[in-house]
């Protein structure tokens, strides 16, 4: 679906759902607003922009672990743990939570509990399988 419309008398937004299907029935839902200037003076207005954010269907503490065990296993790398969880609060917002803050992330990157890190787990299954089955229909 893409809409259009008048955000007020500055600027235009569009406004683009795009919904992705995988192979299983699992579909996923990325928004992305796009704003321009509607000025024809010749001198273009800064305009306050939303910076575009991943929607994922994974919990905050979900995302703050996955970050975590891919620091500790060396498979990202970061100046800091800080630099990862301000990346995270940046560029991620879940089903849940539209604006992920530090204090939060923080807390769920260092605190996990085994129920948390099973339902990490089980989320990691669920790709693992769908790479399995990506290999066997030769996609």
């Amino acid at each position: 679906m893409i809409e259009n419309k008048l955000e007020d008398d500055v600027r235009n937004t569009m406004h683009q759902k795009i919904t992705v299907s995988v192979g299983d029935g699992r579909e996923f839902d990325i928004n992305v607003n796009i704003f321009f200037d509607d000025h024809k003076s010749g001198a273009a207005k800064k305009t306050d922009q939303q910076k575009v954010k991943i929607v994922t269907k994974l919990s905050v503490t979900q995302l703050a672990y996955l970050f975590r065990v891919l620091y500790q296993m060396k498979r990202i790398k970061a100046v800091s743990q800080t630099q990862i969880m301000r990346f995270i609060a940046e560029t991620f917002e879940t089903n849940k939570v539209s604006e992920i803050s530090s204090k939060s992330l923080r807390s769920k990157y260092y605190k996990v509990t085994d129920s948390e890190k099973s339902a990490t787990r089980k989320q990691l299954e669920e790709i693992i399988e769908f790479i399995d089955n990506d290999r066997k229909n030769g996609r």
